[in-house]
């Protein structure tokens, strides 16, 4: 099967199939070391997840240590979760829920 006919099966671009087996393909030893290059899913899957965990929306404190900073000593003074959250808003600095502290 080419992979114009997997694209069609599929309903994928071309292009996709060809970035999937890109992705996939595994060098493997034979018993007398000769190299063959074969696809393997679970080796795709493994590298997708790698790629896909470095996305997405950052925490707030990986952003702000500034904010992060403030937070926790208001903490150490003994300041509730909803007081500093109050005091935030009240500021206009940021709208952190209380349960996000």
């Amino acid at each position: 099967m080419n992979v114009s006919e997997i694209s069609e099966l599929l309903e994928r671009d071309k292009s996709t199939i060809y970035r999937e087996i890109k992705r996939g393909m595994v060098e493997f030893r034979n018993s007398d070391w000769s190299v063959r290059k074969e696809y393997s899913a679970y080796y795709s899957l493994n590298i997708r997840g790698q790629l896909m965990s470095k996305t997405g929306r950052k925490l707030f404190y990986e952003k702000d240590s500034l904010l992060l900073s403030y937070i926790q000593s208001k903490l150490d003074e003994k300041y509730s979760p909803d007081a500093i959250s109050g005091e935030l808003r009240h500021q206009g600095i940021s709208t952190i829920s209380t349960q996000t502290i």
